[in-house]
């Protein structure tokens, strides 16, 4: 029988297009063997476990985005929308860069705390900033396949 890993998957914001995604892949990588866990906002609890994945819950604060919030700033981003490509990266990339990575550094500890107590074999990681705790856990040691979410921005 062929080695089993364990996945830690960190779907962007918990966003529901984005968890779906994962869901497919993580269905996949269960279907084989691998033990799957989701570190997800609160508001998921119990939905992946009913699938048979493990939750470890990000600790929500006032820097985590509600999705009743993002859908107010995808209403703000509309007229993004219609843009040619490169108007959407010159406006993405002033707007929301600093806000990438102001909530990757605060989501830092809480994936500290995840990494420590799940011990992952590989990340697989949703979202255009990762966290430094994703990418290594202070070791150098883990390994990160990024699917970088802002294509649904840009096309």
């Amino acid at each position: 029988m062929s080695q089993k890993f364990t996945f830690l998957f960190a779907p962007f914001d918990g966003l529901i297009g984005h968890v779906n995604v994962a869901i497919g892949i993580a269905q996949q990588l269960q279907s084989r063997g691998h033990k799957i866990v989701f570190a997800i906002p609160s508001s998921w609890n119990g939905k992946l476990e009913a699938l048979g994945f493990t939750e470890h819950t990000l600790h929500e604060t006032k820097e985590f985005v509600s999705h009743e919030q993002w859908v107010e700033r995808l209403k703000y981003l509309a007229p993004v929308f219609n843009m040619s490509p490169l108007q959407k990266l010159e406006y993405f990339e002033v707007s929301s860069r600093k806000k990438f990575v102001e909530d990757a550094k605060n989501r830092d500890a809480h994936f500290r705390r995840i990494m420590a107590e799940v011990k992952p074999d590989v990340v697989i990681v949703d979202t255009i900033i990762q966290c430094p705790a994703l990418v290594d856990n202070g070791k150098g040691s883990r390994t990160t396949l990024p699917k970088f979410a802002a294509t649904m921005y840009l096309n």
